[in-house]
This record gives C-alpha cells, sequence and structure tokens, in this order.
C-alpha cells in the first residue's frame, strides 16, 4: 500500500509539474506560425523532438518528450514532409507524423515547369481554392485567390531581397515539389500558406545546393533561374537539357536573339499554341519576347525543378548555337554549330519560325 501511495504522489506530482511547465515555461509565439516540417527515414522519436524545437514548432523537447510518456502516445513517425504550427497540441503533432488518416491535410503535387497560371489552374481544378466568378460569357470577373495573393501579398525572404511585389515577381521561385496543406483555411490563408512553403522550400535548396555554383559561374539567381526556366520549358528531356544550356549561353555570349519560344509564350500569356503562332505574334512588343529582345528576359518563365537548375549551371561545352524541334511527339531537337544546317532543318521540319 505505501508503495503504491508513493507511486501516486510521483504520478500526480509529475502531471502537476508538468502542466505547469507547459504553461509556464514553454514560451509560445503570440502568432500561429506554420512550418514545413520534414522527417527523414529512420530518424529517431527523440532527435524528431530536437528538430521540432530547434524549428520553432515546439517550445521544449524535454517537455514534449515527458508528455508523450505520460500519455503513452505511439511515436512511429513516418518519413515525409508535414505541415506543423506553432499553436498544435503534442497529440495532434503526433498524429500528423504518424500519417494518422483522420488527420491527413490536401496533398498537392506542383510538377517542373509550372508557372503561376499554371499552378493557380491546377488548384482550381482540384478544388484546393475556389474558381473566381465569371460574367455571363463565362469570363472571369477577377483574378483566382493564388494568383491575386502571388503578386499582391508581400512575402519576405532572403531570395527575395530588393525586388518589388508585383506581377511576375515570384515566378520561378515557387519550387515544384509535392506539399502538404491544412484543409481547414480560407482562401486567402489557403494561397499565402502554399506560397510560404514554396518559397522556403526554393530558398533552401538554393543557398544549400546551387548558390555557391552561381557565383562562380558569375551568375545572379535572377539569371541562373531565369536559364533554368528556359531550358525547363524548352528542353524538357533530360539528354537535352546540357545541350539546350550552352545554345543559351552561346547565343548570348554572341549576342544573339536567343529565339526561345516558352519566352515567346510567356509573353503572350500563355493564350496561343506554339503551333498556331502568327507573324503578329512573334513580334509581339514584349521584354519577354527573345525573338524581338536581345539577352535574357526580365525574369523567369516558369517555375524551374533541380534538374534544369542543375543544367544551366554545368553547360556541354562547344559551340552549339542552334537548334530546331524536329519531333513534336518526343519533343526532340536537332543541335548545331552551323548555320546552314540550322536553316536547312528550319526550312524541312520547322516552318513555323520562319
Amino acid at each position: 500500500a505505501t508503495v503504491f501511495l508513493i507511486y501516486i504522489y510521483i504520478q500526480v506530482g509529475y502531471n502537476t509539474g508538468f502542466a505547469y511547465a507547459e504553461t509556464s515555461l514553454i514560451p509560445r509565439p503570440e502568432e500561429e506560425v506554420e512550418v514545413q516540417f520534414t522527417v527523414t527515414e529512420g530518424e529517431s522519436a527523440d532527435n524528431v523532438y530536437e528538430r521540432l524545437e530547434k524549428e520553432g514548432v515546439i517550445g521544449n523537447a524535454l517537455m514534449f518528450r515527458l508528455e508523450n510518456i505520460l500519455k503513452s502516445e505511439d511515436t512511429d513517425y513516418k518519413p515525409g514532409t508535414y505541415a506543423l504550427s506553432t499553436n498544435m497540441t503534442t497529440s495532434k503533432i503526433n498524429s500528423i507524423l504518424r500519417q494518422d488518416p483522420e488527420n491527413t491535410d490536401i496533398t498537392i503535387l506542383i510538377l517542373e515547369g509550372y508557372s503561376i497560371k499554371d499552378i493557380a489552374t491546377y488548384l482550381t481544378a482540384n478544388g484546393v481554392i475556389p474558381e473566381p466568378e465569371t460574367d455571363e460569357n463565362g469570363v472571369p470577373m477577377e483574378e483566382d485567390t493564388f494568383t491575386w495573393a502571388s503578386h499582391d501579398h508581400e512575402f519576405k525572404y532572403r531570395i527575395l531581397e530588393g525586388r518589388t511585389p508585383g506581377r511576375h515577381w515570384l515566378e520561378g521561385y515557387l519550387f515544384p515539389d509535392t506539399y502538404r496543406i491544412r484543409s481547414d483555411m480560407d482562401p486567402p490563408h489557403t494561397a499565402d500558406s502554399i506560397i510560404n512553403k514554396m518559397l522556403t522550400n526554393f530558398e533552401d535548396k538554393y543557398y544549400s545546393k546551387f548558390g555557391q555554383q552561381a557565383a562562380e559561374n558569375g551568375l545572379t539567381m535572377n539569371e541562373l533561374i531565369t536559364i533554368a526556366s528556359i531550358i525547363e520549358k524548352d528542353f524538357p528531356r533530360a539528354d537535352e537539357r546540357s545541350k539546350g544550356a550552352a545554345v543559351i549561353y552561346n547565343r548570348l555570349g554572341r549576342g544573339m536573339n536567343l529565339r526561345m519560344p516558352s519566352t515567346l509564350l510567356y509573353a503572350l500569356d500563355e493564350k496561343v499554341r506554339l503551333d498556331r503562332l502568327t507573324a503578329d505574334n512573334v513580334n509581339v512588343n514584349s521584354p519577354y519576347n527573345t525573338y524581338r529582345t536581345p539577352g535574357l528576359p526580365p525574369g523567369p518563365v516558369c517555375n524551374p525543378g533541380e534538374a534544369c537548375i542543375q543544367a544551366a549551371l554545368e553547360p556541354e561545352e562547344g559551340d552549339l548555337l542552334y537548334c530546331v524541334l524536329i519531333d513534336e511527339e518526343n519533343y526532340r531537337h536537332f543541335f548545331t554549330d552551323n548555320e546552314e544546317e540550322y536553316l536547312e532543318k528550319l526550312k524541312e521540319y520547322n516552318k513555323l519560325y520562319n
């Protein structure tokens, strides 16, 4: 009986002390902050606790661990990337990291090469954000929530320092990946949450994988991502990316117009198909139209993935200057450094560019 009473005394004191620590000692932010958190394969629960504290999801790793012990919480965490927030309870965090079905949030898959317009189309088509209201002719009367947030809201990131919010300012920096988002937010918060996750992902990857090499190559971040975005759209085949990069750099080096279809389509707001371009389309007055304007466009034309960013850093050596699309189904190009060969192929396969 004495042993049992001692156990009860210790347990009550333990619970009381924990409750005090949780309410009085663990710092809590005044406002809810959303954090993208990744559990790696084979990672221990204790390591997860430490990183949850380090990344600001919880206030104290030890208290989090003690609560799990007291509540006999299952900490069989599954590898993956999760959307957590600083106002979540211990049980809610555990449930998400275990991937309990009843707590599964919305999963979205943003593909490499999506523009902001493509992302918005995907999100509305999948019911993540609502379709904008339309007039009697079915024409949208306003922008969708995601597009509006992408150029109207100000986001604070190192990668955006010195940039002014506007229509194109986030293009290229919304990293394509799989994301989880909470399903209980209103459309504006949903849009902001998605954008914040994508910007965070881009910033982490850029500075950990590409920033130093870009600097060594004499490229600004905007130049690198703009070139990568052109590669992503115009040279999607893995075996052509470095060749496409070589064409871009060699033409830039010689002061030749790039004449890249992706930039022209972006200048036309992606409203015209490549196989239906007219002479007026090709001559449209836009800084993004590299058929008419020399140099790089002012910014990216889509959001490129890692492979194309790497290709932009490692172009194939040689003097390649020309390319012609010769297989539309497989998007295969003919590459050459010879203008006569280029003109012959252009005439044979791609009258569109005459």
